[in-house]
C-alpha cells in the first residue's frame, strides 16, 4: 500500500521533527508551530501537536526506502539506540512479506516504525509511507469496521486486514 498523505498527532512536536529530518533525513517541506510534513517520497507525512486533553498518540508505520539507501539508514538508526531487536536478538531482519531488508525502531515518542527496503530505481531513495498499523481498543470492532471500507484500486473489494497483533510490553494491538 502506497499512501499519498498521512496525518498523526504528536506530543513531542518539536523532538519528532528533529528525528524524522536528522535521524531519518526526510525532507522537511513544512512547518509551523502547531504541525510539520516531512516528504517520505511520494507521501507527505505530517505531524500536529496534539490538544492538553487527548490521551498520548501512538501509532505504527512502515517507509519503504531503495535498496541501495538501507544500509546508511539503519546505521543512523542504530547509532541512536532506537533500533529494535527480533525475537533472535536481531536488529536487521528480511521480510516475510515483502523478501527485503527490514528494520524497526522506536521514535522519540514511542511509536514504532519500520523501514523496508525495496529494489527501486535509482534515483528514489525513500519511497513512500508503505503501511500504518491502527491502534485500537476493541481489535474485532475495528476489523469490523475497516472491511467495509472500498479500496481505490478495487473499488468492489473492502479493505484487507491482513494481521491483528499485540505489540508485547505496551499490551496495544495494531490492525494492519
Amino acid at each position: 500500500m502506497k499512501f499519498r498523505r498521512v496525518i498523526l498527532q504528536t506530543s513531542m512536536l518539536e523532538e519528532l521533527k528533529r528525528f524524522y529530518t536528522t535521524v531519518l533525513q526526510f525532507p522537511l517541506c513544512e512547518d509551523d508551530a502547531d504541525a510539520f510534513t516531512v516528504e517520505v517520497g511520494a507521501t507527505q507525512l505530517t505531524f500536529h501537536k496534539q490538544k492538553e486533553s487527548d490521551s498520548a498518540p501512538f501509532y505504527h508505520f512502515a517507509f519503504g526506502i531503495s535498496e541501495r539507501g538501507f544500509e546508511p539508514c539503519y546505521q543512523r538508526l542504530h547509532a541512536t539506540g532506537c533500533t529494535l531487536r527480533n525475537k533472535d536478538g536481531e536488529e536487521v531482519d528480511t521480510s516475510y512479506m515483502w523478501k527485503g531488508k527490514q528494520v524497526y525502531f522506536e521514535d522519540p515518542e514511542g511509536n514504532i516504525g519500520e523501514v523496508l527496503a525495496f529494489a527501486a530505481d535509482a534515483d528514489a531513495l525513500w519511497l513512500s509511507v508503505q503501511e500504518m498499523g491502527l491502534p485500537v481498543e476493541n481489535v474485532k470492532e475495528a476489523a469490523k469496521q475497516l472491511a467495509a471500507i472500498p479500496t481505490e484500486y478495487a473499488p468492489s473489494l473492502t479493505f484487507p486486514i491482513t494481521r491483528i497483533e499485540s505489540l508485547g510490553k505496551s499490551r496495544r494491538h495494531v490492525v494492519r
